[in-house]
């Protein structure tokens, strides 16, 4: 500035321009990880015209908020499921933004085969029957197959409580399959069985001898004795 003497001034304003842009939060793609494994939350990916100063991760696992800070971070998830995971960045200018990927958590727990079968010894032309709905698993069994080799075929039964006759003599080796929704499975077997009907018969032929031969002994031992009275009285 000049006034009219020439004198001259000079005049400073110090304007403030405030960041008013957002960071752009770049935590990946929806991915699957499997359970009881240490997952990685990367969001180095993130961005911002002057520079990102914090970084949170949340969800919710086993009914809980869980909240995780930093570029990088890392959690084990127990759980099979799908879980809605938010990264929130902020720049110094506390500007913000969040982006939500989708995680799936595999199921690797395999489910456990119990069986209970009632006899192992059943005669030809009986009905066998078995159960498995004791079986358990983490998220729950879906499928319950019964398998053996009969009358040179294998047979495939479904089903939690399944019956099959069986009309041929022999052992048969059982093998209970359980798997869950993941596909895990596990298997028990046992060994089944199944007599014929001649040993019956056969038993029963023999008890009849026995006691035809016992009845013959007892009729001889009576006449024998009551020989030996008769003997004595004359005397």
């Amino acid at each position: 500035m000049e006034d009219g003497a020439g004198l001259t001034a000079l005049e400073w304003n110090v304007i403030s321009v405030l960041d008013t842009t957002a960071p752009v939060p770049e935590p990946g793609p929806d991915r699957a990880e499997d359970q009881d494994t240490v997952v990685l939350l990367d969001g180095s990916a993130s961005t911002d015209n002057v520079g990102i100063v914090k970084y949170t991760w949340t969800f919710v696992h086993e009914f809980e908020e869980v909240t995780l800070e930093g570029v990088t971070a890392s959690y084990t998830f127990t759980s099979p499921r799908v879980i809605d995971v938010t990264l929130r960045v902020w720049d110094a200018a506390d500007n913000s933004a969040a982006k939500t990927f989708k995680l799936t958590i595999r199921d690797t727990e395999a489910p456990v085969a119990i069986m209970d079968i009632g006899s192992t010894l059943i005669t030809k032309g009986e009905t066998a029957g078995w159960r498995a709905i004791g079986s358990t698993d983490n998220v729950g069994v879906v499928k319950y197959t019964w398998t053996f080799e009969y009358d040179g075929k294998t047979v495939s039964l479904d089903g939690p409580a399944p019956t099959f006759l069986f009309e041929e003599a022999g052992e048969y080796e059982v093998t209970l399959t359980v798997e869950d929704a993941a596909g895990n499975t596990d298997s028990e077997s046992f060994t089944l069985t199944v007599e014929s009907h001649a040993w019956k018969w056969a038993l029963l032929f023999i008890i009849c001898v026995c006691v035809a031969w016992v009845v013959t002994v007892l009729m001889r031992w009576r006449m024998f004795t009551k020989a030996d009275g008769e003997e004595d009285a004359k005397d």
